[in-house]
């Protein structure tokens, strides 16, 4: 599959300049037995893509996540927002 030539074609013919700024790939489910062959791909044919992973399943690479984004917003000259978690509806 070539989700991320797609994705980045498309952001092309949309506007040039997107292709320009800051950038990252999120690697999902990498708790999947198949996960460390795909990324390894990846990284292959990309290497200068900067990549971060992460499993919405276990959690695993989230706060790793927050943290080079938050981190990535600051060095860009922006301000993070700080946002509270979504409070549960009690039953």
């Amino acid at each position: 599959r070539e989700d991320y030539a797609t994705l980045r074609a498309e952001l092309k013919a949309y506007d040039p300049k997107l292709l320009k700024k800051p950038a990252v790939v999120i690697a999902n489910k990498i708790d999947l037995p198949a996960a460390k062959k795909h990324l390894a791909a990846f990284k292959k044919k990309y290497p200068k893509v900067d990549v971060l992973k992460i499993s919405c399943l276990s959690g695993a690479g989230l706060e790793e996540l927050k943290n080079a984004l938050r981190a990535r917003v600051i060095k860009h000259g922006g301000k993070p927002r700080v946002m509270s978690r979504p409070r549960l509806a009690s039953v």
